[in-house]
């Protein structure tokens, strides 16, 4: 059983579970936040933090990957891009895993922990944006709040503004540490792979797109269905929920030639690991 969201993480005004016009308006409008020229003038710096943490982790016996370099990477990435002052990323990375709670297995309730960094969360946010409508920069938050939809698209309400504060944060960083621990173990598994990327430094595109597709960091998203509809034999009728698991859709063997074998240099792979691309055959 897959819960609904919580009614204060906005189900509707979070730009992952918006329908077009809207969701590709909001995409347009915070785009230029996240431009190849943006990320390449934030390239030095990203090197750097990933030196620092990989040095790091070399001066400790023991270390612990995913918390170390998995998720130390994306989080400071994710607040440059965001805007957030780097001293306060590790106190809202700890809130966002005490949102996300994986050790809570209790459907239909939610953890005290969980709550109080929800709390802690959506209230550090909601005066980061309102810093960000006084004093706006380049960062994503700030196009959100300054920026205007299309005409006929109504005004990005303040719900809408403070989710792409929200999903950025925690869809950013869940994802792409997922996606770099995955990719770290399944190189693990298979160190022919390993050798073959050391040997090979083109592949690199093609070896990041099948530790997407291998990892699948976002496995599902839900959708609510606005009217009756028929996909295949199936009767979808108004109301219902309908689960879309993406990470299925990446084992494909109607698509994907050997689907369970890790394969860097893979040609055809039109993943769906953040539900993007249209899959033909």
């Amino acid at each position: 059983m897959i819960e609904d969201l919580p009614r204060e993480m906005g189900p509707g005004s979070v730009i992952n579970m918006m329908d077009d016009p809207r969701h590709k308006a909001l995409r347009r409008l915070i785009g230029p936040a996240l431009t190849n020229a943006r990320v390449a003038a934030m390239e030095d710096i990203l090197f750097a933090a990933a030196e620092s943490a990989v040095q790091a982790a070399l001066q400790q016996e023991r270390v612990d990957f995913v918390s170390a370099i998995a998720a130390e990477l994306p989080l400071f990435a994710i607040a440059s891009l965001v805007g957030i002052p780097q001293d306060d990323r590790h106190q809202i990375f700890a809130w966002i895993n005490a949102v996300l709670d994986y050790s809570d297995r209790q459907l239909g309730e939610t953890s005290i922990s969980s709550q109080q960094g929800m709390k802690n969360f959506m209230t550090y946010g909601h005066k980061f944006v309102d810093e960000k409508r006084q004093n706006p920069g380049r960062d994503i938050v700030s196009l959100a709040v300054t920026g205007e939809l299309p005409k006929g698209l109504g005004k990005l309400m303040p719900l809408e503004q403070l989710m792409v504060f929200s999903v950025v944060m925690v869809a950013g960083l869940e994802t792409t540490r997922n996606a770099i621990a995955g990719g770290i173990l399944a190189f693990i598994h298979h160190p022919e792979q390993w050798l073959r990327l050391q040997q090979d430094g083109g592949l690199m595109n093609s070896a990041l797109d099948e530790i997407l597709r291998w990892t699948s960091p976002t496995p599902y998203n839900r959708r609510t269905a606005t009217r009756d509809v028929i996909i295949g034999d199936r009767l979808i009728r108004r109301g219902e929920k309908v689960t879309l698991w993406w990470a299925s859709a990446n084992r494909d063997d109607a698509y994907y030639e050997q689907p369970f074998t890790f394969d860097i240099g893979r040609q055809k792979n039109l993943h769906l690991a953040f539900g993007i691309w249209g899959r033909g055959t």
